[in-house]
């Protein structure tokens, strides 16, 4: 199974109600995921059969939360997947983890990843100064929506913007400046086969819109991002 983590279509993005259902399932205190490799271990030269039943019990264990952690999600009314990592002890949960799914905001991670490197590089001066224009505002999540046309921040602040607030005004900018397929470029070399950034977000609540209704593509940029 890969561990191919997130994309504009992806993989093992873990939705907030996803989030609250392995909560939910970990409530008796038991740890996520399956057996670790540190768990397999045999009685050595003693021949104590306790680690090896250690083993089993913890195979059973993940066994019985991946199966009430999959009843959960399957209640909801949504296509879901999940995959999660218990990281000091290596242990996995993996429901229907391979199956591509829209990262949504998910996909902003690469593009700071992408801005950082150039800026270590020498093409981007995290200093530099933005100026905000009217065709740059993206409706959705962010604070740079609710500022006058005009604003500069620095490259540095839209990065941040981007990822604590999620800014869908930053997210676009950012991507303009590095590269959409310089994203999927790095990515790629990154060994993330599936993960990919497929639009700007302005681009998807567009495509949104003419799904409702095929006459919003008629709209005018302007118009269009007030969407």
């Amino acid at each position: 199974m890969s561990r191919d983590p997130g994309s504009g279509i992806s993989s093992r993005v873990v939705a907030l109600a996803t989030v609250f259902a392995l909560a939910a399932a970990c409530a008796d205190g038991s740890a996520p995921g399956s057996s670790s490799r540190g768990d397999a271990t045999t009685g050595g030269a003693t021949g104590d059969p306790r680690p090896v039943e250690s083993a089993d019990a913890a195979a059973a264990d993940a066994a019985g939360l991946a199966a009430r952690v999959t009843a959960r999600l399957d209640a909801l009314p949504a296509r879901t997947s999940l995959y999660a990592r218990h990281l000091p002890t290596g242990r996995e949960i993996a429901i229907r983890a391979d199956e591509p799914m829209n990262a949504l905001s998910v996909i902003k991670i690469p593009v700071m990843v992408l801005a950082y490197r150039d800026a270590e590089a020498g093409t981007l001066d995290l200093d530099e100064r933005y100026r905000i224009r009217p065709e740059d505002l993206r409706r959705g999540s962010g604070l740079l929506q609710t500022f006058a046309p005009g604003l500069e921040p620095t490259w540095r602040d839209l990065v941040t913007q981007m990822i604590i607030t999620s800014d869908n005004t930053a997210t676009d900018i950012m991507i303009a400046r590095v590269g959409q397929e310089r994203v999927n470029g790095m990515l790629s070399e990154l060994g993330y086969g599936q993960t990919r950034l497929r639009a700007t977000t302005g681009d998807l609540f567009r495509r949104v819109w003419v799904m409702a209704d095929p006459a919003n593509a008629a709209l005018s940029q302007l118009a269009q991002r007030d969407c």
